[in-house]
């Protein structure tokens, strides 16, 4: 007699997530977004790595460790321990994600991308500062520099950011005596009504006009 057809569907791979965290604010509110992501695809692991900045990177932490004991960079490279294992107890996500923390040395972005590499990420999930202008041309974007050379999926998790490059201007009085006179069938001003190079934004009420005009249009291109 044969035997049986197993009923009970094989095990299936574990999901690899990596968490690029610098301890940054930015980072906090990524860790989030891993531990939710890794929570989800369980059974999973989530691996979560620092990267100390360095000028030349060690052949091994080990090495790098014993030459540095008791220097800056060997104080620097305790510290970033002592808050990595920290940051793998405060994500702990139950029996099915298993946590697992990495230290490296070098440069950010290369050493992140070398990780994924090696433990066959399927996602990596990094923190973004938002820099803009010159800071972002001296110190570069570590995120974005992981998404164009990551060999799986990237979310960059960045929170809300309702102030942003977004300037609320005060409805243009103008517009306002234009929709009035038109009953709404026009909606802009001589001057608003040309092309402009960004939307129009207006804040919903405006001072020294009755009731003001709710923003129901929210942003329009002239």
């Amino acid at each position: 007699m044969a035997d049986p057809i197993p009923t009970t569907p094989a095990a299936r791979k574990p999901a690899v997530l990596l968490f690029a965290t610098d301890f940054s604010d930015a980072s906090r509110f990524a860790a989030t977004t891993a531990r939710e992501h890794a929570m989800r695809a369980a059974p999973s692991e989530l691996h979560i790595v620092h990267v100390l900045e360095a000028m030349v990177a060690p052949m091994s932490l080990e090495v790098f460790a014993v030459e540095n004991t008791g220097t800056v960079l060997g104080q620097a490279l305790e510290d970033a321990r002592v808050r990595l294992q920290a940051l793998c107890r405060e994500v702990e996500c139950g029996a099915n994600v298993t946590i697992k923390g990495h230290l490296r040395v070098g440069a950010s972005a290369a050493e992140v991308i070398a990780l994924a590499q090696e433990i066959a990420a399927d996602e990596i999930v990094v923190g973004s500062h938002g820099r803009r202008g010159f800071t972002r041309i001296v110190l570069g974007s570590v995120a974005e520099h992981i998404v164009q050379k990551a060999p799986c999926s990237v979310t960059v998790a960045r929170p809300r950011d309702a102030s942003g490059d977004l300037v609320i201007e005060a409805a243009c009085r103008e517009c306002i005596a234009v929709r009035e006179a038109s009953k709404g069938e026009s909606q802009w001003c001589a001057r608003h009504a040309e092309h402009h190079p960004r939307a129009h934004t207006y804040a919903d009420k405006v001072e020294g006009v009755a009731g003001g005009w709710q923003s129901i249009l929210g942003s329009q291109q002239g």
